[in-house]
């Protein structure tokens, strides 16, 4: 009885429910650092080598460190180096969306766990490269971003995935095969570890 008017009435409206990130304590496998020829752009800092990609005018906050005292003696004011990182952790996840026979609740549950392992990795400092679902590739990393704003792309991506998939070894591979070379890691999440799942897994690794 506090205000009166009107009913209203808005149009309809969608909206995406993201699947919860499972907890994930450790990945269980080594992330090397791998040479990245040119950098990663956009990456975060998660590298111990930075390459001297040039200099550029200094902006309020530059490190005094990075100083370039004879550029700046020669244009007349601060310059400051500009360092490029080449070595990373790349991360590719693949998720079988093929449930067969398997309980639904049970594929929800993988949904959840790729989210936890894109979250696990990011707090390990590395670039979640690769988000292959079902037939489909999501090259994250070039779309550069904070590790919060990788997941939140992950989670979207996660959350209108199509179930049951048919699972094509070679199509993985294929999709796969470009990337293999940047990768420190490819994590495979699957409800059906057969025989054909383990062949895909072991080429991959070679």
């Amino acid at each position: 009885g506090l205000t009166q008017g009107p009913a209203v009435n808005s149009p309809g409206l969608r909206f995406i429910v993201v699947p919860r990130a499972a907890r994930v304590e450790r990945l269980g496998v080594e992330l090397g650092q791998r040479h990245q020829p040119g950098g990663v752009a956009q990456a975060v800092q998660t590298g111990e080598s930075m390459d001297l990609r040039g200099v550029r005018p200094y902006r309020p906050g530059d490190p005094v460190r990075d100083l370039h005292a004879r550029s700046w003696a020669r244009v007349g004011q601060p310059v400051v180096r500009e360092y490029q990182q080449e070595y990373f952790r790349r991360v590719a996840v693949i998720l079988d969306a093929e449930v067969g026979d398997a309980d639904p609740e049970l594929f929800e549950a993988a949904i959840s766990l790729a989210a936890g392992v894109v979250r696990r990795a990011a707090r390990e400092d590395a670039l979640i490269d690769l988000l292959l679902v079902g037939r489909e590739v999501h090259e994250l990393s070039a779309r550069g971003g904070s590790a919060e704003s990788v997941l939140d792309t992950s989670l979207d991506i996660l959350a209108c995935i199509r179930a049951d998939v048919p699972f094509d070894g070679d199509a993985v591979e294929r999709a796969m095969r470009p990337f293999l070379g940047r990768l420190s890691a490819a994590l495979l999440i699957t409800l059906r570890p057969d025989d054909r799942r383990r062949s895909v897994a072991a080429s991959l690794q070679r």
